[in-house]
């Protein structure tokens, strides 16, 4: 059973104005700890709708911890999807998940991350970039960053 659970929504980070009248776009970053394990578990979620079925597209994501002396890469990844795929996963048991699903105009991406312990102060960090095209030759449709600190030990 999760102790609490918090959503946060963030700031939208446009690359291009163009893109900004055609594609809907979402985000979400949510934090709980199991109670009775005390693991932490971080689901991070970006969306974009109004994309082309045709088109192959990149994702960039990353999540990292940090307190006062500098931060922990605990996921890392750079995933291409060409037109023809529809889902394309990765994961480290016990670690993380990652999911890229194309559905219809609609790409999402998804990633759960667990981590042991947590600190006062401690943040976690997610940032997920989806673009257009293969990774190295690409437009950027959309990029978030989220940042959630911890208040005190054991409460997110």
């Amino acid at each position: 059973m999760l102790k609490r659970l918090t959503i946060i929504t963030g700031t939208i980070l446009l690359a291009s104005a163009a893109w900004a009248e055609v594609l809907d776009k979402a985000s979400s970053l949510g934090v709980a700890q199991d109670a009775t394990t005390g693991i932490w578990t971080l689901e991070c979620l970006s969306e974009v709708t109004g994309i082309s079925r045709s088109d192959a597209h990149s994702v960039g994501a990353s999540v990292q911890i940090a307190d006062g002396t500098g931060a922990i890469t605990i996921f890392s990844i750079q995933k291409d999807m060409l037109p023809a795929e529809r889902r394309v996963t990765e994961s480290a048991e016990g670690v993380y998940d990652f999911e890229m699903k194309k559905a219809g105009n609609r790409i999402k991406v998804s990633i759960d991350v667990l981590w042991p312990s947590v600190g006062t102060g401690d943040r976690f960090i997610c940032v997920i970039n989806i673009a257009k095209g293969l990774t190295g030759a690409h437009e950027q449709l959309y990029a978030m960053e989220y940042t959630h600190s911890i208040r005190s030990s054991g409460t997110p």
